[in-house]
Order: structure tokens, then sequence, then C-alpha cells
């Protein structure tokens, strides 16, 4: 039997840092939303491209509007964990134990990828991978195959109040060796308003002309902006 795949490759980059005019590229706007991934033979993954990271980190996207990364509570969030062998020797065990916020609806919960064959098991709120064996060697040895990651996704429960912050990390096992702790992800849960538009006449009967002023709303929990057009 034949298998042919379509595969259809996307890349998006932004540029950031000062204009010559002193102000700031807008930034963070492309990784606000989610990708389409609504094929289920379909994944993508997307992450800032750095100098140097913690190989044991936990990411997840949308990362969010802003240095408190607001996040539209209705998005499915997708979350990445990443590990590292950077011992002595090679790693026969792994193990990933997540405990959910109590914000993320657990019905919800799709698992996506792993690196190697894992068994993963849901009870209550703690997700966990088993990765065993999975002969991992050490970054000393070989640091290309010394990475391992599992990815998953979920969205979260009804009613959540605004300015709630969703924050989580992992738990990632070497062997029997005390648990590795990730970074604590953090969004700021922000349904934005809609819009409102109020267009304002006002006429000059002497000149013969109307101008007409438009001005937009968009407020977050404690920000509002205000912009006038004038024509």
């Amino acid at each position: 039997m034949i298998t042919s795949y379509n595969i259809a490759s996307k890349c998006k980059i932004e540029r950031c840092g000062i204009l010559q005019s002193g102000q700031n590229y807008s930034y963070n706007y492309i990784l606000q939303t989610a990708a389409d991934n609504s094929v289920p033979f379909h994944n993508s993954y997307c992450a800032h491209t750095v100098n140097s990271y913690d190989p044991n980190e936990k990411s997840v996207r949308p990362i969010g509007i802003g240095t408190d990364h607001k996040v539209d509570p209705e998005d499915r969030f997708y979350f990445r964990i990443d590990f590292q062998n950077s011992g002595t020797d090679t790693a026969y065990k792994v193990r990933i134990i997540d405990n959910l916020s109590y914000l993320i609806d657990p019905t919800t919960i799709q698992v996506t990828a792993s690196s190697h064959p894992a068994n993963f098991s849901i009870q209550n709120s703690q997700l966990t991978w088993l990765f065993d064996p999975i002969l991992l060697p050490d970054s000393n040895v070989d640091e290309a195959n010394s990475h391992g990651y599992v990815e998953f996704n979920v969205k979260l429960i009804s009613g959540i109040a605004q300015g709630t912050l969703l924050r989580n990390n992992a738990q990632i096992f070497f062997d029997g060796n005390d648990p590795i702790y990730t970074n604590m992800t953090q969004c700021k849960l922000c349904k934005p308003e809609i819009p409102s538009v109020n267009i304002f006449p006002i006429s000059d009967f002497c000149s013969d002309t109307i101008s007409i002023s438009i001005l937009t709303v968009y407020q977050y929990k404690e920000q509002q902006v205000n912009i006038i057009f004038l024509y």
C-alpha cells in the first residue's frame, strides 16, 4: 500500500526592538492567537527563537498580548513540555507529571504528540507520561538525541472572572532522581469587549463642509483605548 501526504509549511517572522523614530515595534501579534488546528491529523508548533534556554521547560500558546500575556479565555491552549538528559549517563526511564489548573476543563484534553513512545494516564487533574524504556542518551555523548517532549491542548471552564491568572508547571523525573520543576507558564484571562463606533457629524453650513469624527473604544479589564479619526 502506498500512502501519500500533502504537507504545507507556514512560517511567520516579526521584528522587535526600537525604530529609528524611537518607537517600539508592535510585536507578539503573531503568537496571540493559535494556528488553525481543526484537522485531526494536522499539528503545529510555534515558539520564540532564542539564543539559549532551559532544556526542561513548559511553554504555552497563544502567549497573549503584552507583558502580562492577555489571552481570551475561550481560546484553546496548546502546551508543550520539553526535557533533556543533561546528566552523565543514559536515562532509562522518564516520567512527566502535570497537575492541571482547576480552570481547565478535563473533558477537553487532547494529547497530540510525544518525541518517544509513552504511556499516558490521567487521574483527576493529574496528567502522567511514562517513557519506559526510553534509553535517552546524555547530552555529553549525543546532544542531538538527548531531548524529548510531549504536547497537549485544552479548553477552559466557562464563567472565569476577568483578569484571572492561568498558571501551571510540570515535574520531570529521570530514572530514580528527584523531580526537575519546569518554569511556571502564566496567562491573564481577559475577554475583549466588542468595540463601539460612534459617528458624530458636525455641519458647517456657512462653508458647505461636513466633518465626521469616529470614536473607537476597545477595552480590557483596566485598559481603555480611544482612537479618534477626523475627516
